[in-house]
C-alpha cells in the first residue's frame, strides 16, 4: 500500500474509524495487515496483541510504533496461511487489509480457524458498493487502484465472511455512502 497518499484518508476519516473499531477489544487479539501500525495507539490495555503483514518496510515502522506500548508482537507473516494453532485468538481485526489478500475466502476461513468460538472478528474494509453509480465507479476506477493501493475496491467482503462460516453481527457504513464498512462477525460454535 502506498501509505504517503492514504495519509489524508488517515487524518481525515481512518483514525476516527479505527478507535470504533478497537473499542471493547480484549485478551488475545490478531491483527491482520497491521501495515505501518497506525492501529497500535488505540488498543485498549487489556489486549495481548499479535500484528501481522507481508511488508517487510511497513513492518519495520510498525515495529518503531510498537516500542511505545506493551503487548505488542510484529511478525512477518501471510494472512492467507496463518501459522497459528487452531482457536488462539478472542479477536481478529482486519483493518482495510482483506481487500488486498488474492484469496478472500481462504484469508477468511483461516480466520475462523484460529478464532475461539463464539468469539468475533472486527473488519473496518473498503467493499463492493450495493448503489449502481458507486459500484460503476469503483469499477472504473479498480485498475488504478489495484496499482497505487494493492487493494480490490469490489470484493463483495460480507457475502465472503458469510461463506467463510461467520454470522454477521453487525455491519455499519462508515463513508462515501456504503464503500466503507464497519463489520463485527461472530464464530459460531462450542466444543
Amino acid at each position: 500500500m502506498n501509505y504517503l497518499l492514504a495519509s489524508p484518508l488517515e487524518f481525515l476519516f481512518f483514525r476516527k474509524w479505527r478507535k470504533e473499531l478497537l473499542k471493547g477489544v480484549e485478551g488475545k487479539v490478531l491483527e491482520i495487515g497491521v501495515g505501518i501500525g497506525n492501529n497500535l495507539k488505540y488498543y485498549p490495555l487489556n489486549c495481548e496483541v499479535t500484528a501481522i503483514d507481508i511488508d517487510k518496510k511497513a513492518l519495520d515502522k510498525a515495529r518503531k510504533v510498537s516500542i511505545k506500548y506493551e503487548n505488542y508482537h510484529i511478525i512477518e507473516m501471510d494472512g492467507q496461511a496463518l501459522k497459528f494453532k487452531d482457536k488462539t485468538f478472542d479477536y481478529v481485526i482486519t483493518p482495510l487489509s482483506l481487500c488486498s489478500m488474492p484469496d478472500q475466502i481462504g484469508a477468511l476461513t483461516e480466520i475462523y480457524r484460529v478464532l475461539k468460538d463464539n468469539c468475533e472478528l472486527r473488519m473496518m474494509e473498503h467493499v463492493k458498493s450495493n448503489k449502481k453509480y458507486l459500484y460503476n465507479l469503483q469499477s472504473h476506477l479498480n485498475g488504478i487502484n489495484k496499482k497505487i493501493f494493492g487493494c480490490d475496491l469490489i470484493k463483495n467482503t460480507e457475502e465472503s465472511v458469510i461463506k467463510a462460516g461467520f454470522k454477521i453481527i453487525y455491519s455499519k457504513n462508515l463513508g462515501i455512502d456504503d464503500m466503507f464498512r464497519y463489520i463485527r462477525a461472530k464464530k459460531q460454535g462450542g466444543s
